[in-house]
């Protein structure tokens, strides 16, 4: 078990990537936006499972996920400094809402700007993104991320 050093960069160990596909929508189209989020070089890693499901008034929609690990990139700096400037300072603001008690950041990013290769952050149907980490308490967890926003 190694301890991440004070100076060093959180690098989450576990990545889980969930999107919700409507019957409207295009599978292979959201797999596009969600491999836009990924760093180029981990994109071949990621395998995508898709669930089918029935929605609020009996429509199909499709859980599709991915997880990553291992990662040889920090997927944390190539994400912020995907966002824009008013993302990070929203993010910076809110990173408390983001951490839970467990150290899992969580972050929404808007589908179709994902889609089209942006990166920004939007609560409705978003894909979701929750990173985990390991060896680091809450409070440092969240003052690094703040000085990772602040980049």
């Amino acid at each position: 078990m190694s301890i991440q050093k004070k100076d060093e960069k959180p690098f989450p160990y576990l990545i889980e990537v969930s999107v919700i596909g409507h019957a409207t929508e295009n599978l292979k189209k959201i797999k596009k936006a969600v491999l836009n989020i990924i760093p180029e070089e981990e994109r071949a890693i990621a395998p995508f499972s898709i669930e089918e499901l029935e929605g609020h008034h009996g429509n199909p929609i499709f859980m599709i996920k991915t997880t990553l690990k291992d990662l040889k990139r920090n997927f944390l700096e190539f994400l912020f400094k995907a966002l824009s400037y008013e993302d990070k300072i929203k993010l910076f603001n809110e990173i408390n809402a983001h951490v839970d008690e467990e150290c899992n950041l969580y972050i929404r990013l808007d589908k179709q700007a994902a889609f089209m290769g942006e990166t920004k952050i939007k609560q409705e149907d978003p894909i979701r993104l929750r990173m985990k980490f390991k060896n680091l308490k809450r409070s440092m967890l969240i003052k690094k991320l703040q000085e990772m926003l602040k980049e």
